[in-house]
């Protein structure tokens, strides 16, 4: 039980993210079993509980932050979110897991075998060094719509010295780029891709909106081998094994 806002300064101090739990514990019991059951599904996470309404004022929010509520506090992106749906077991769960990790992530062989073993869809914006004036531009850019859509689809970031450019068959020439990779019905992998002029002017913008409303237009370009993703029966661990082809996708 925290009873000051210095302890839970303290807390993010230590920890990037942690979930918070305002309201009286008898009085909202089912819905704190519920909150109590998150603890063992985001084992990473650190999980905490409040009564004391003198610490609301300090959280800096335009939510409504009433008894019971639930509350993600971080170091990143927007600092802190409010849970303000019904509050069932099923939407608390995908808040924590939607709003508890940054906006991006950065792409690598980690993060990719995640993405493969969940079946996740994700967009990434990948581009030659990541320092670079022009590309910072595209970065925020990128950022702030991965911001604007985190609740539909996970952001990756990367350069190609970190990110597995053999993996997306990418030369330097096409960089940078912006990729969405995304699981059909039948597990088949579908990869697509934009060319480097789509990313100037507003082209991230649009691409995101085109996408989410079904209006890209693409444009077939190469075929490449993906795969179905499948459990081993030897062991936990995913292997990949070859599926049938699928084409690049250019988006105009």
């Amino acid at each position: 039980m925290l009873n000051s806002y210095e302890e839970i300064n303290n807390i993010t101090r230590s920890h990037s993210s942690i979930v918070l739990f305002y309201g009286d514990e008898q009085k909202n019991k089912n819905l704190y079993e519920l909150y109590y059951n998150m603890t063992g599904r985001f084992q990473d996470l650190h999980f905490y509980h409040f009564t004391n309404t003198s610490i609301i004022q300090h959280i800096n929010t335009t939510s409504s932050i009433k008894d019971p509520s639930v509350i993600i506090m971080k170091i990143y992106d927007e600092k802190v979110n409010v849970f303000e749906v019904e509050f069932t077991e099923s939407n608390l769960e995908e808040f924590i897991r939607i709003y508890s990790r940054p906006v991006l992530s950065p792409l690598n062989s980690d993060s990719y075998m995640y993405i493969m073993n969940e079946k996740k869809t994700f967009i990434a914006l990948l581009v030659e060094e990541d320092e670079d004036e022009t590309n910072q531009v595209l970065e925020e850019r990128f950022y702030q719509n991965c911001l604007k859509y985190r609740s539909k689809i996970m952001g990756f970031y990367g350069d190609m010295y970190t990110t597995l450019t053999k993996e997306f068959s990418l030369k330097k020439a096409e960089l940078p780029v912006m990729l969405i990779e995304e699981f059909n019905q039948g597990n088949v992998l579908r990869r697509y891709k934009s060319v480097h002029n789509d990313l100037q002017g507003d082209g991230i913008d649009k691409f995101f909106e085109n996408y989410f409303t079904g209006s890209l237009h693409n444009k077939f370009r190469q075929t490449k081998e993906v795969f179905k993703v499948r459990k081993s029966r030897r062991r936990k661990n995913t292997e990949r094994k070859q599926c049938k082809s699928v084409g690049w996708r250019q988006f105009r």
